[in-house]
């Protein structure tokens, strides 16, 4: 089966043995071209996503410290002002408070402002210029007011308070070279802050506040419709110290997911932040380019069908005319030479045809001369025989009759050589 199936595939047209493997392996090469374009281009593109989310989430981290950068000085400022220092050393709330309350108001419409704190040692809440009657209880659990207190400096950075987390400058307060308390300005780090980053840079910003060791809530998002990724049947488990990048991560095709630690002033992770970005308009792009891609080589295999095709006949075409001759040759139809080609193979070919047609036209010819004179040579070969028959003939006539007497002895030999029927004539009794 095998032996026939072998047979039938070298008995195919030589023109289709040319074409067959050309056009498979231009097929296979164009096919694997696209491919390994397309995945690199794939691949390129994802490195590009993931350095453009870790673009964000860099971005998202200076935007905090220029929060924080400018918290601070706020509060460095306020702490500079002498009518300040002397309403918090001589602890006048009421005085401190109608003092301050218009420039909260002030800074808080013109940058957003939305924590004003003073404390006064050892750590209590003396006024919140933000939430009227809500102070006197022990801060001792907010830790950047303590060391503010404590270390006599400017400390800056996300912490929790009374009205969540939020980025916070806080300033020691002095008042005739002795610490009279500490004054705080603080920005919301809440779904307006992510509203900014996103009306600035466009994917979607979603902040899981910490907590407990391993336990994260959702403080805000940007996200209009759908869960986070995050909070997810699908989310991934993961190592919440570093960052982490999913492009088109399991059901979600057309997103691309960063989530990354948010840390406060003294490295601990307070916050995880989830950058989410669409991927739609570039798997839009890639659809395109694949399409293209395609019709390219689409277009690729049709051309070198075309001119594979033409190469086939341009390269069979001359050997089907030697086989055209050698079959003219072989019945006796042609007589003309070859007219000779290139000094390629068709042209070895087709001398090689002419050596041999000159061969059997001079082995033709010699035939016809053979054949010519044959019958003159049989004609004058069987005169010579009548002629030599009639010589003989003449001699045996000419020869006189011996008389074979008793008194003569003759030798048998001779006797046998003259005897009639050595002659062809009738034996003599």
């Amino acid at each position: 089966m095998f032996s026939e199936i072998v047979h039938s595939v070298q008995s195919i047209s030589l023109k289709w043995k040319l074409l067959i493997p050309f056009l498979l392996f231009s097929f296979l090469g164009t096919t694997s071209l696209v491919y390994i374009g397309l995945n690199s281009q794939q691949e390129l593109i994802k490195k590009e996503e993931k350095k453009e989310l870790r673009r964000f989430y860099r971005l998202f981290l200076n935007k905090i410290s220029q929060k924080g950068t400018q918290a601070l000085s706020i509060a460095t400022v306020l702490a500079d002002n002498p009518q300040i220092q002397r309403l918090l050393a001589e602890k006048d709330k009421d005085g401190l408070r109608a003092y301050t309350r218009p420039l909260y108001e002030q800074l808080a419409q013109e940058f957003s402002v939305r924590q004003f704190h003073f404390h006064i040692p050892p750590g209590i809440s003396f006024l919140r210029i933000h939430s009227p009657g809500q102070e006197g209880e022990m801060i001792a659990y907010r830790k950047g007011v303590m060391d503010a207190l404590k270390g006599g400096r400017g400390i800056v950075g996300l912490e929790w308070g009374l009205t969540g987390l939020g980025i916070r400058g806080i300033v020691p307060l002095y008042s005739a070279g002795t610490l009279v308390g500490s004054i705080e300005i603080g920005y919301p780090f809440g779904r307006s802050f992510l509203e900014d980053l996103k009306a600035y840079w466009g994917p979607d910003f979603t902040v899981f506040e910490k907590k407990g060791p391993d336990a994260f809530a959702l403080l805000a998002t940007t996200r209009e419709k759908g869960e986070p990724y995050r909070l997810h049947g699908n989310s991934i488990t993961h190592a919440y110290d570093r960052a982490h990048i999913w492009i088109a991560p399991p059901g979600h095709p057309d997103r691309s997911i960063f989530v990354g630690p948010v840390r406060d002033y003294q490295g601990e992770i307070v916050a995880e932040v989830e950058i989410d970005m669409d991927r739609l308009p570039i798997l839009q792009r890639l659809s395109r380019t694949r399409n293209l891609m395609i019709l390219v080589g689409l277009a690729g295999i049709c051309i070198s069908f075309a001119l594979i095709w033409v190469v086939a006949l341009l390269f069979v075409r001359p050997i089907k005319e030697m086989v055209t001759h050698a079959q003219e040759i072989a019945e006796g139809k042609r007589y003309r030479r070859i007219t000779p080609g290139p000094e390629d193979e068709i042209g070895v070919l087709a001398h090689s045809l002419n050596t041999m047609l000159s061969s059997l036209q001079r082995r033709e010819r010699q035939i016809e001369e053979h054949a010519r004179t044959l019958e003159r040579r049989v004609r004058e070969r069987t005169q010579d025989l009548v002629s030599s028959e009639e010589k003989y003939r003449t001699l045996v006539d000419n020869l006189p009759w011996l008389c074979i007497d008793s008194w003569v002895t003759v030798p048998p030999n001779l006797l046998i050589l003259i005897s009639p029927p050595y002659w062809g004539f009738p034996r003599m009794k």
